[in-house]
């Protein structure tokens, strides 16, 4: 074995020094690389779902350089990688809960939300129009003054449900 080796090395140094070539039976080709996969399924949907996404937050980012409001919330977050498949129902069970009066809001978040913000009783702090995502933005902000203290949700984001509860929010000046 070691004789081929050391055989097809001097081969080498001699075809290279004088400019032979090698018969391509003993030296294969070098191997392509592989070609890069086909465009996902349903590439046009996928499409349509980002364009849709970029008009939201476009729409949150536009409104937060006219509106100067604050809010504070507390939420509790189911997210899709804890509650892959029964979040929005989690969500909901723990919604009627709330509503009854069962539990209260601060312990339904340590115990349930996925979110870091669940060791606060899920308080998010205070925030301005267009720091949050757009559908949380949306329900935040939307809110009438009556309507503050209430719980509301499960509101889907792209990081799971959310029940949220605005504690607080400024007025447009």
């Amino acid at each position: 074995k070691e004789k081929k080796i050391m055989a097809l090395g001097c081969a080498l140094l001699l075809s290279a020094s004088c400019g032979f070539v090698l018969p391509a039976a003993r030296f294969p080709a070098a191997v392509p690389p592989p070609r890069s996969s086909p465009p996902a399924a349903n590439l046009f949907e996928n499409l349509s779902k980002i364009a849709e996404y970029n008009k939201k937050y476009l729409g949150t980012a536009f409104a937060a350089l006219t509106d100067d409001r604050k809010a504070r919330a507390s939420h509790i977050l189911f997210g899709f990688k804890e509650n892959a498949e029964d979040a929005e129902a989690r969500a909901r069970d723990v919604k009627c809960k709330l509503d009854s009066g069962e539990i209260e809001f601060e312990s339904a978040a340590s115990t349930y939300s996925s979110c870091p913000s669940a060791a606060r009783g899920g308080d998010l702090g205070e925030f301005k129009r267009g720091a949050m995502v757009p559908e949380f933005d949306e329900a935040v902000f939307s809110q009438t003054s009556e309507q503050l203290g209430q719980i509301i949700g499960p509101i889907k984001t792209q990081f799971g449900w959310h029940i949220i509860r605005v504690d607080e929010r400024s007025e447009a000046a």
